[in-house]
């Protein structure tokens, strides 16, 4: 579940993270003890167990006191769950806070020392995730303004993966994206123009290192694959085997599991995602129960039981509407198997009204093609 037009903001997403992995680094961070609650934190965190990143953090805290690692934590912790956040929730004002905080205290240690490697990292990751936000928040011109400070910084991680193997995932993000994004989107190519070179294969090849090498970058690296393999290069097969490891490793993410069950959709296998339908069910959020409703409803539609299908699909439609600032693109793949419902009985006053729907929301476009292709309409 990474949308594709977003993903040249994401670029940054978990880039100061490599710096922990230095073993010749005499800051605050890496010192074993340090590094190894960092690990454990991160962990808690992508397996969703926030109680014990909380405990982990804090520990952390009580080590190094006011430092930028301990914010940025605090604002991932934050980010996961509630994950995805948008402009109209109560934590999306918390969590830029603890974002600009973490700024802050990185500026600190610059002002004593401008090559302060602490400093550069965690501004870098605090600025690139203030940059996500704003983005995803439509505010483009406060995330161009956070884009400038994080490509600066970004190309410096480009010279330095030799010293640091984790910055093979930066140095990858960027060998890719930058060929690739000006491709699917030609308008981009003029700015492109004033960036260095990328090579694609090159930065797929970064990629995997970084998966399979990588102490923090390990998760993320894998993340950007699967979009890579689902959204660029149509390679659906290696973006299931890489999604299945993150479902299999972090089995209580919600987000992973909402992820994987979209490319199985995509891949004509979602057949394959039912148990992982159960665990959406199960949940307490009704964010993701809408997502299991969807999924259930596609599959029953699919499989010939369209009344069944179309029951579950209005009733994602009912609570979807509870999250309006979270729904993403959700709620366009809800109205567009509405649209596919309602003409095929030929009630075409509904399906009007909800094609005019789900080309209202994000990729709607996209869905209707869809829908209407595989009905051949």
């Amino acid at each position: 579940m990474l949308p594709r037009s977003k993903n040249i903001i994401l670029l940054f997403f978990f880039l100061t993270i490599t710096a922990f992995g230095n073993p010749q680094s005499e800051n605050v961070v890496t010192n074993s003890q340090n590094a190894a609650i960092i690990s454990r934190a991160l962990e808690s965190i992508y397996k969703w167990d926030f109680d014990q990143g909380v405990a982990e953090i804090t520990q952390l805290e009580q080590e190094i006191g006011e430092h930028p690692a301990v914010y940025l934590l605090k604002a991932l912790n934050l980010y996961w769950q509630n994950v995805p956040l948008s402009h109209g929730q109560p934590e999306t004002k918390e969590y830029m806070k603890l974002l600009t905080k973490t700024v802050e205290l990185s500026d600190q240690q610059l002002e004593k020392n401008s090559s302060d490697t602490e400093g550069i990292f965690f501004k870098m990751l605090a600025k690139s995730m203030k940059m996500r936000q704003f983005s995803s928040d439509n505010a483009t011109f406060k995330a161009i303004g956070e884009a400038k400070d994080v490509y600066t910084l970004l190309r410096i991680g480009v010279d330095k993966k030799e010293e640091f193997n984790e910055f093979y995932f930066t140095t990858g993000i960027y060998n890719y994206y930058r060929e690739a994004y000006p491709e699917t989107y030609p308008v981009y190519k003029p700015v492109a123009m004033f960036l260095p070179s990328g090579d694609k294969e090159e930065g797929i090849k970064q990629l995997y290192y970084a998966k399979d090498n990588a102490m923090f970058t390990s998760a993320e690296a894998r993340r950007y694959l699967i979009s890579i393999y689902t959204n660029y290069e149509n390679q659906l097969d290696k973006a299931i085997e890489l999604s299945s490891e993150n479902v299999k490793q972090y089995p209580n993410n919600l987000f992973f599991i909402t992820s994987h069950l979209f490319i199985l959709l995509r891949s004509n296998q979602i057949e394959n995602g039912l148990p992982l339908m159960d665990k959406l069910f199960q949940s307490e959020d009704t964010f993701y129960q809408a997502v299991a409703y969807a999924m259930h409803g596609y599959y029953d539609w699919k499989k010939g039981n369209q009344e069944t299908g179309q029951e579950q699909l209005l009733k994602a439609e009912e609570l979807i509407q509870n999250h309006k600032d979270r729904n993403d693109y959700v709620a366009s793949f809800i109205y567009s198997e509405l649209y596919r419902c309602y003409k095929s009985q030929n009630n075409l006053s509904l399906a009007k009204n909800y094609e005019r729907k789900t080309n209202d929301e994000l990729f709607g476009k996209e869905n209707i093609e869809r829908v209407n292709k595989e009905e051949n309409w």
